[in-house]
């Protein structure tokens, strides 16, 4: 890497970090306000928003331990913001959606993160935001210990079914 660009991420990288975080953090306290969720539950409400989910697919889809989406899973139910299908108590399988005031949190969080984005990469091209995304993928894989960084994003790929423009067939 050119010593010069090395010393600017230096101070820039860590710079940038605080900045996106700190909106990042205002913008899910308003949410919690609203909702009383956290950003944890951001994401299975998103991820629920237009499919259905079995609890185990669930968990896979978000690459998240089984343990932990029971939990949110609970919580947003006890929030009436999911149901699940099950006829039985007890019953094993069973598929998860969004009541209609789940749905209306999730059209309402896709909309906020729409017009973040917006606001994020505003005036870069989707050519340069191809490049970011590879980048930004390459350097946690390049972090990553133990191989879970590339399944986590070949299941994010699957789930917004995205491929980047130079991977397309």
């Amino acid at each position: 890497m050119d010593p010069e660009l090395r010393e600017y991420w230096k101070l820039l990288v860590p710079v940038m970090g605080r900045i996106l975080n700190k909106d990042h953090e205002a913008r899910y306290k308003k949410t919690k306000e609203l909702y009383e969720i956290s950003t944890i539950h951001v994401k299975y409400l998103l991820a629920l928003r237009d499919k259905e989910y079995t609890l185990k697919d669930l968990s896979e889809c978000l690459s998240m331990d089984k343990a932990n989406t029971t939990r949110a899973i609970s919580y947003l139910e006890s929030k009436g913001y999911v149901k699940d299908d099950r006829e039985a108590e007890n019953s094993r399988k069973f598929t998860l959606s969004l009541t209609d005031s789940g749905r209306n949190v999730a059209d309402y969080l896709n909309s906020d993160i729409d017009q973040m984005f917006s606001l994020y990469f505003k005036g870069i091209s989707d050519q340069d935001l191809r490049i970011i995304v590879r980048s930004m993928e390459r350097t946690c894989m390049n972090i990553d210990s133990d191989g879970t960084c590339e399944k986590i994003i070949e299941s994010l790929k699957k789930t917004a079914k995205y491929v980047c423009s130079d991977e397309r067939s």
